[in-house]
């Protein structure tokens, strides 16, 4: 019974005392710095840019194309549009609550109007800030405009 009490007590003790022995014996280790610094760049590419827009991602993890995404943005548009017209039916005829239920419907809906909006004219401004820098490289510049004050005097 004595020796059962001991090898418990000393299980107990090799469970508090281990894990902050084998801890330190890691940090020390040569290869946890390498390894830590590794870490440390996997975080820093996966955060990347924060002004940038991150790739959609197909659940396969590929990243989605361009006519992908117009598919998905026509789906969802056509699911707001199909469940506000549905919930205005339901609203009609059943009354009540479900007016609230429409009107976030109607809300969802013309927030991802607004955000299609948006996402378009973000899309069309750095084309007319082309045009722009475009117009602006065919005006001459200041040395030019005084050979040409000159040849016109």
């Amino acid at each position: 019974m004595t020796i059962m009490v001991l090898v418990v007590l000393a299980a107990i003790w090799a469970a508090v005392l281990l894990p902050p022995y084998l801890q330190k014996r890691r940090a020390f280790h040569p290869h946890a710095s390498i390894g830590d610094f590794r870490n440390q760049l996997a975080v820093l590419q996966r955060t990347g840019d924060p002004y940038a827009p991150a790739p959609m991602r197909t659940p396969t993890g590929r990243a989605m194309s361009r006519t992908d995404a117009q598919r998905r943005r026509r789906d969802v548009l056509a699911t707001l549009a199909a469940s506000a017209g549905l919930t205005f039916l339901l609203a009609l005829l059943a009354g009540g609550s479900v007016w609230l239920l429409h009107l976030s419907v109607d809300a969802a809906l013309l927030g991802y109007v607004a955000m299609l909006m948006q996402v378009q004219q973000q899309r069309q401004a750095p084309a007319r800030g082309n045009v722009a820098y475009l117009a602006a490289d065919r005006r001459p510049s200041a040395t030019q405009q005084a050979l040409l004050r000159r040849q016109a005097n």
